[in-house]
């Protein structure tokens, strides 16, 4: 064996991790300074195991040498069995040649240990299926260099395989990094994107005050209109005409009252009526709107239509329980009709003049207003929805934004083996 090649490193016990307050902005520095550090640490060890591992390539070159010199001694053997020894003999010399001199990449960076850590993985594995394939041959002709080749090839094995985890070790800190940097990202794209909600808060702030400002103004205005004498008699002239507007359901009332004394009779006409389609029509009407016909309809129709319905009944044609009675009733009727028409007309002649006194008093200003009083509540109300619907986002971002910056402490205590607490500089 080679003097200190294959010698392992004493075990160092672990320190407990140190413990470091570090600031938001200066996690992209840190994370840099780490990449470098530990992309120098791999090169140094890596270059360490480098200079352990050609020796012992050119160990296995030696041993060949000694090998091709050696004499197997199988002049005795089977003719079959030689040529296996001798082909035996010359394979693994030949694969040992090729192999150990191809690990020859020097490592001054990161990516130089892969280079290098995939030639002599593959190196090593070829002179061990190698070896693996001549076993016999050589411990049974050639032991002494047959033990040799074992033994320096275990070492190699064993170099190879801490190369290996290195390389391994160095691509988890790698992606640890990349992770890293990706929650950075995720951080300011968050940290962004409440400030441009905050931005929207305090512009819907803006909004509110103006809305509140707009809404004083017109309340003002509307508190000084309806305190004038002349909207004192608008709201009165209003009132009474909403008082007689509601007289006309007295009087339509009082008419169906009357009518429907007489609905026997004129429902009984329809099955025998010879009236045209008009005066069916107006029957009908008489029947189902009594208060519609007398109001709208002729008065001349309607007596028509009244005078053929008590033929019917004086006749016998239209049977009711008392004709007399029927009789009495549809003329009490006819009697009244000019009465019920004249108290529509009057109501109507009331209604037009209190409307036409309301027009004295201009309400399109108040109008006006109290329609802008309405949309400035319900933009109020819009915006006040808006904010609480944008800080209940920002509160979720907040949550989120705490969560990925705990995983950074997390990941750069895996990359570090140092605890940091993240903070933020005051503005």
């Amino acid at each position: 064996m080679i003097f200190g090649w294959g010698r392992k490193r004493p075990k160092v016990r672990e320190a407990a991790p140190s413990r470091k307050n570090i600031e938001m902005s200066a996690i992209p520095q840190a994370i840099s300074d780490l990449e470098q550090l530990r992309s120098s640490t791999l090169v140094d060890e890596a270059g360490e195991l480098r200079s352990k591992m050609v020796p012992g390539l050119n160990h296995l070159l030696g041993i060949a040498d000694a090998l091709e010199r050696a004499d197997l001694k199988t002049d005795d053997v089977d003719r079959h069995l030689k040529i296996m020894v001798v082909r035996g003999k010359k394979q693994t010399i030949s694969v040992i040649r090729a192999e150990a001199g191809r690990a020859t990449t020097d490592i001054r960076s990161a990516s130089d240990v892969r280079v290098f850590a995939g030639e002599i993985g593959q190196s090593i594995k070829r002179i061990g299926d190698t070896l693996g394939r001549q076993s016999r041959v050589i411990h049974i002709f050639a032991k002494k260099h047959g033990n040799k080749l074992k033994d320096t090839l275990s070492i190699l094995n064993s170099d190879r395989d801490e190369l290996f985890k290195m390389v391994k070790s160095f691509d988890e800190f790698q992606n640890s990094i990349a992770d890293l940097r990706l929650l950075l990202k995720q951080i300011a794209d968050s940290e962004a994107a409440v400030s441009e909600r905050e931005e929207k808060t305090g512009a819907l702030h803006e909004t509110m005050v103006r809305i509140t400002g707009e809404s004083e103004a017109a309340d003002r205005s509307i508190g000084h209109i309806t305190s004038s004498h002349e909207y004192a008699r608008y709201a009165q002239t209003r009132e009474e005409l909403v008082q007689t507007r509601q007289k006309e359901d007295t009087i339509r009332k009082e008419i169906e009252s009357q009518f429907t004394k007489i609905s026997r009779p004129l429902s009984k006409y329809f099955y025998v009526s010879s009236l045209d389609r008009d005066q069916m029509a107006l029957l009908e009407q008489l029947v189902s709107k009594p208060a519609d016909a007398v109001q709208a309809g002729s008065k001349s129709e309607i007596i028509m239509v009244l005078m053929a319905v008590r033929k019917g009944v004086l006749a016998g044609s239209v049977s009711v329980k008392d004709q007399m009675k029927s009789v009495s009733q549809i003329d009490d009727i006819v009697e009244m009709l000019d009465a019920f028409r004249g108290r529509f007309a009057d109501h109507a002649a009331e209604c037009k003049k209190l409307e036409d006194a309301l027009k004295d008093f201009d309400a399109s200003e108040l109008d006006r207003l109290r329609t802008e009083l309405e949309k400035a509540r319900v933009d109020m109300d819009d915006c006040e929805l808006r904010v609480r619907s944008i800080r209940s986002e920002i509160h979720e971002m907040a949550e989120q934004r705490a969560g990925m910056i705990s995983k950074v402490e997390t990941l750069l205590y895996d990359a570090s083996s140092t605890r940091y607490s993240i903070y933020r500089a005051d503005p």
